[in-house]
């Protein structure tokens, strides 16, 4: 586990932290970034991944979602639908046999 910042947060009035943790199989890596309220120990935001796409959240999302969680006391749902319409699109699809 990997403990990226610590702020307080006036919004929530209380410390939020945000974590990175890595678990290692031995057929794949699995990844969770989480911003979690360090008081109350509500995660506040996270994501699971095994992707090399992961990249795309720490570059793209991860300032937004820090930002929204020291300003504001509600949870970050829009960044969260936003997250996963992204990690939907990067996903490979299969597609069915068309018969022909």
């Amino acid at each position: 586990m990997l403990l990226d910042k610590v702020d307080y947060s006036p919004a929530r009035n209380s410390c939020i932290a945000e974590l990175e943790t890595t678990y290692y199989s031995q057929r794949t890596t699995l990844e969770n970034e989480s911003i979690r309220d360090l008081i109350s120990g509500e995660t506040l935001f996270s994501v699971k991944s095994t992707d090399e796409d992961f990249d795309a959240f720490r570059l793209y999302l991860s300032f937004r979602v820090w930002d929204y969680v020291m300003k504001n006391a509600s949870e970050p749902v829009e960044l969260e639908k936003e997250w996963a319409l992204m990690e939907s699109k990067s996903s490979p699809k299969s597609e069915l046999p068309s018969g022909r």
